[in-house]
């Protein structure tokens, strides 16, 4: 069952540009405008995989708390890519959840700041 969660993170950890060199160098060009975006503060850089993982740049309403939250939860997971397990062990599938999981909890944080009673 972890094998095939592995997979299913790998596919989409490679559908957002971090393939292998070949691949990632290939998809350069296309993705080049993707990889930046106005984040918290009005600075145009390029995103970390955190920021493009939480939609960062997507905040309509211009709301201080959903930049906030999402800008926290983009650090987290920044901080857990960061962190190296082999391919198909068992700290990768923790990873995997553990990311995943926190782009759940940034949605529900945003859903809770923009509440209307």
């Amino acid at each position: 069952m972890a094998e095939k969660y592995c997979h299913i993170f790998a596919h989409w950890f490679n559908s957002l540009g971090f393939a292998s060199h070949r691949a990632s160098h290939r998809r350069k060009n296309k993705m080049e405008n993707s990889n930046t975006g106005s984040v918290p503060g009005g600075q145009t850089t390029p995103l970390t995989f955190g920021q493009k993982a939480v939609g960062i740049t997507f905040n309509p309403g211009g709301d201080l708390n959903v930049a906030k939250a999402k800008q926290l939860c983009a650090e987290a997971i920044d901080l857990l890519i960061a962190t190296p397990f082999d391919v198909g062990s068992e700290g990768a599938a923790m990873k995997e959840e553990a990311i995943r999981q926190l782009q759940t909890a940034q949605m529900w944080a945003v859903k809770v700041i923009t509440w209307k009673e």
